[in-house]
């Protein structure tokens, strides 16, 4: 990731990085946030399209130890 950071900082203008599960803490942006690269971090959070579509179908997608849970709560439509 540091190689990233990098030509993140180095690229003259806006740069967008997509990063998916948990980039906040062990990810990309603690990466990005680091004061040797001096950048400035925007974090966008968003809705994967599965637990969107799950959502929309009205259905539970709560994930425990890599398996859907039977218990889940629906979820509701962002």
């Amino acid at each position: 990731m540091g190689l990233a950071a990098r030509r993140i900082a180095a690229h003259r203008g806006t740069a967008v990085v997509l990063a998916d599960g948990d980039p906040g803490f062990f990810g990309v942006v603690r990466t990005l946030r680091a004061p040797e690269f001096g950048l400035e971090v925007e974090v966008v959070p968003a809705v994967s399209s599965v637990a969107q579509a799950f959502a929309r179908a009205g259905m539970p997608w709560v994930r425990r130890r890599g398996r859907r849970s039977p218990t889940a709560a629906p979820c509701a439509a962002p």
